[in-house]
């Protein structure tokens, strides 16, 4: 209902917005809402192909599905992207092994593959450095500025650190 309504939707740290969570659907709603969306991130992957999975999913979700992939799929796209191990039980039972009763899982270890980016997302994503965002401002310089406490919250502090004192001492 909303498509168009914004101009823009800029999202800083997008990389927690984007996970298959109500806080990433509402990130995904006011993506479709606004014409044109700048996501922000210092922190793209954390090492897992899954964790692009849902990113890519809510910012291509047409080259997504061209590549095969349902938005249950993030799995298979961590064993074709990433790295997965499968571990295996078994009990034989006899010392035949034809009698075997196991069970096994699959897990996602660390490692992406580059075709990530050649795939998704050099069309779509600007990789720049600190130092290239940085060029151009002004000088940056914090002044911390002391305040002092309230009687209430002075009091209150005083009772927890002469708590904490009896304690230790």
């Amino acid at each position: 209902r909303m498509n168009g309504l914004f101009d823009y939707f800029i999202a800083d740290e997008m990389h927690q917005l984007m996970s298959n969570s109500l806080q990433g659907h509402a990130a995904h709603l006011l993506m479709k809402a606004a014409k044109h969306c700048l996501l922000l991130t210092g922190t793209l992957l954390n090492g897992y192909a899954s964790n692009i999975f849902y990113t890519l999913f809510r910012v291509c979700p047409n080259v997504m599905r061209q590549e095969g992939f349902t938005y249950s799929d993030e799995m298979e796209f961590a064993r074709l992207f990433g790295v997965t191990s499968r571990e295996s039980t078994f009990e034989v039972s006899r010392g035949r092994s034809s009698n075997r009763v196991g069970s096994s899982r699959e897990k996602e270890l660390p490692g992406i593959s580059p075709l990530i980016f050649t795939k998704f997302l050099l069309n779509i994503t600007a990789f720049i450095s600190l130092d290239q965002m940085t060029e151009g401002l002004p000088d940056y310089e914090e002044i911390p500025v002391g305040i002092d406490m309230d009687t209430t919250t002075a009091a209150g502090y005083e009772q927890i650190k002469d708590f904490f004192r009896q304690r230790v001492g």
